[in-house]
């Protein structure tokens, strides 16, 4: 593996354990403690839970980053998350982020086109709910390699 992907993985994996974007919320230019507390607050408030967080940072206007302090917050706030509609994401590398809004365009022409768009995963078939904008098992379909 070459130094470049070894970078990229491992940039992967710290991201996938504890990080995550909230997005969507005004920010005005404050410190770190102060924003930090002000997304302890926003997540306790509107998901009702109660997590730690250790760090905050800003990404860019109305984008924060936030660490947790282990997996298990982070599950919790992700499997909440659908109440604040699509706000909150799972950070990912720049690669990862590429990846994703090329994905996401390609749905949306597709969309736009009338068609029905699905997605496989580990050879899974899912489709894209139009009500809720989730995926959802499309049938127990799996896909075979030939």
């Amino acid at each position: 593996m070459d130094n470049f992907l070894r970078v990229e993985k491992l940039q992967r994996e710290k991201r996938e354990k504890k990080n995550m974007l909230i997005k969507g919320i005004p920010m005005e230019k404050i410190d770190n403690k102060e924003l930090k507390e002000q997304m302890v607050s926003f997540i306790t408030h509107n998901l009702e839970i109660n997590i730690k967080v250790i760090r905050t940072g800003e990404m860019g206007p109305n984008t924060c980053i936030v660490e947790t302090e282990n997996m298990e917050d982070k599950i919790k706030i992700m499997k909440n998350e659908n109440k604040l509609r699509n706000i909150i994401e799972s950070d990912m590398t720049k690669r990862e982020r590429e990846i994703q809004k090329l994905v996401s365009e390609k749905v949306k022409d597709e969309k736009d086109k009338g068609k029905q768009v699905k997605v496989y995963i580990n050879g899974r078939m899912w489709k894209c709910e139009e009500e809720t904008e989730k995926l959802i098992k499309y049938n127990n379909y799996t896909a075979t390699k030939k």
